[in-house]
């Protein structure tokens, strides 16, 4: 815990929400902000990275944004996680619930559900390896160091970007936990 006292480094929150940010999604940047502030423990910070260019730089750019933030030391948390702009929190209690399971052992990479027209993981992979289609990059929290050794993999392939880091993540993560919890979802098509 920090003190306050100058020069003191303040302790690390439990997440970062890494936000990517489409000039054209203003609406839907709003409402991602929104169901991050109705967390129910505001040990949490929330990472913006704004688009470049005026209409959108694309899929494959979007997905290297990711790059700039490698190894940057504003972001003080202990794990970091995917929810785009146009997706969403479902789950107020998210936060809290990762730091209790999270303040008692340190995992790599936390496992949980969301909703992209359809529930993911998809339930045949709950607890067994991921597959591309069959989860979301906002259905995994990873552990910082881990997150900023696979980075690069963001934008490798135009189509699953996302999907390269999170397969590179699992592969390296040496203790995983699956939190039976939906947390997030696409702001389109949900129930």
């Amino acid at each position: 815990m920090s003190s306050g006292r100058l020069g003191e480094i303040p302790a690390p929150k439990t997440i970062a929400f890494m936000t990517r940010c489409h000039p054209l999604r203003k609406e839907k940047l709003e409402i991602c902000k929104a169901s991050i502030a109705r967390q129910t423990c505001n040990d949490y910070e929330h990472v913006l990275i704004p688009d470049p260019t005026e209409e959108g730089c694309g899929r494959l750019r979007a997905n290297q944004l990711f790059s700039t933030f490698e190894g940057n030391p504003k972001i003080n948390s202990r794990y970091l996680m995917v929810l785009d702009d146009d997706d969403m929190l479902i789950c107020d209690e998210f936060v809290e619930t990762l730091k209790a399971i999270t303040d008692k052992q340190s995992y790599d990479v936390v496992i949980f559900k969301g909703y992209v027209g359809r529930v993911l993981p998809l339930p045949e992979r709950w607890k067994k390896s991921i597959k591309v289609g069959g989860i979301a990059s906002f259905c995994m929290a990873v552990k910082k160091d881990i997150w900023y050794k696979h980075i690069d993999k963001f934008g490798t392939k135009a189509r699953c970007g996302d999907f390269e880091f999170m397969e590179a993540v699992y592969e390296d993560a040496k203790s995983i936990y699956w939190l039976d919890m939906k947390v997030a979802r696409i702001q389109r098509g949900a129930p």
